[in-house]
């Protein structure tokens, strides 16, 4: 017996209500407890609501200590994404290139200042791209695209111990060649996050629309 789309509904403002606020996470536990019911309201002969308010008496605990085990999957899950985004050939090539120009430009001018800033300003922009295209306006949270937010703050404060413009006593400020390695190692990565941020969003949004729409 196949749950409706009221049912399933119901399931999702239950997990919601819950505390479950992710919905990728929702749509996980969804797929679960909506088998479950189907199979407890086949065997025992009950109605959706009574087979589902039995089967989440006993495991309605499960269901939330899974909540957080997910999130921690999850981490792995988005560095694993942005891992592979970073060793594609396309990756690779903006890289080449970038180290290219850069050194290039380096031996026609001083670009010392240009190296020392371009990387806080590659993050903000890419911070900003974040906000924008996931969080302004939104009331949806996902947990893949929350966890790219918490990376992406680490890496700027990481930042700050290799190439700062706003320190004297930076690891690499002496070391030009080391800068451009850096900088266009920070360029690829953010190329790479929002790779994995429009990936995210886009299995986000189309799991969600087939379960619930």
């Amino acid at each position: 017996m196949k749950l409706n789309k009221e049912q399933i509904h119901f399931i999702d403002t239950y997990l919601k209500n819950s505390g479950i606020e992710f919905i990728d996470i929702r749509m996980e536990m969804l797929d679960h407890i909506a088998s479950a019911v189907e199979n407890k309201m086949q065997k025992e002969n009950l109605d959706f609501y009574h087979a589902y308010k039995n089967y989440m008496v006993i495991h309605k605990k499960q269901h939330l200590k899974a909540n957080k085990q997910f999130i921690k999957t999850t981490d792995k899950k988005v560095l694993i994404a942005i891992g592979r985004f970073f060793i594609k050939p396309n990756s690779l090539f903006l890289f080449g290139l970038s180290f290219l120009a850069l050194k290039i430009a380096s031996t026609n001018t001083d670009i010392t200042k240009i190296l020392k800033f371009t990387p806080i300003g590659v993050l903000i922009s890419l911070a900003l791209f974040y906000f924008i295209s996931y969080r302004l306006g939104k009331s949806e949270r996902y947990s893949g695209l929350e966890r790219i937010g918490f990376i992406l703050l680490f890496i700027m404060q990481l930042l700050q111990f290799f190439i700062s413009p706003f320190s004297q006593k930076n690891l690499f400020q002496n070391s030009v060649n080391t800068q451009i390695v850096l900088v266009s190692f920070i360029i690829v990565l953010a190329f790479t996050f929002i790779q994995t941020i429009i990936k995210f969003k886009k299995e986000y949004t189309t799991l969600y629309k087939n379960k619930l729409a």
